[in-house]
């Protein structure tokens, strides 16, 4: 068996501020073998041939893009720089139900690009976990940020959080007593 292809993709988060997270997306193709490039008509030698980095800024807790920039550092044809100038795009969308179809919309086929538009949706998950890491992460205080979390990303999301089942049950009990709790202070 011969390695032939490797992608890799790395995602980073950063408290940046009150209720704001960066997130750092970077996909990786590297290739093992001599391989045709079609847009460029020739052969290469084993070696890079996607780096690619997407940063957005994220306001918390609706997840909403404040900005978003796209740096393509190696790719096989200089006209896929066309595409960083897409970033703009996304600014302005939330992270909920319906991002998905949007980023499509706006980055997939032929006025986008594949790898960028699967790194922004990969890191929109990854967005998500960052933010639950925000607000609980412990602080050198000891104290814990709490926000109410919205339901949508977490409901029917995978097998533990099916909207019938023990996680969701609990996430609605507990809903149900921060709001007693804040109806009290």
């Amino acid at each position: 068996m011969d390695l032939i292809h490797e992608r890799g993709v790395s995602i980073k988060i950063f408290e940046i501020g009150e209720d704001k997270i960066k997130i750092e997306g970077l996909l990786v193709d590297e290739r093992f073998c001599p391989s045709f490039i079609y847009s460029r008509k020739q052969v290469v030698n084993p070696g890079m041939i996607h780096r690619m980095m997407v940063r957005m800024t994220l306001s918390l807790p609706k997840l909403i893009i404040e900005s978003a920039e796209i740096e393509m550092a190696i790719i096989p044809n200089a006209k896929c720089h066309e595409v960083e100038a897409l970033s703009g795009k996304i600014v302005g969308l939330q992270l909920t139900q319906g991002f998905k179809r949007k980023v499509t919309e706006l980055l997939g086929g032929k006025v986008g690009c594949i790898h960028i538009m699967n790194l922004i949706l990969f890191m929109s998950s990854a967005a998500i976990q960052g933010s639950y890491t925000y607000y609980n992460r412990v602080r050198e205080d000891g104290r814990v940020k709490r926000s109410d979390l919205d339901d949508s990303l977490l409901i029917n999301s995978c097998h533990l959080w099916r909207e019938d089942g023990p996680l969701a049950r609990r996430l609605g009990e507990m809903k149900k007593v921060a709001k007693r709790v804040r109806a009290k202070t």
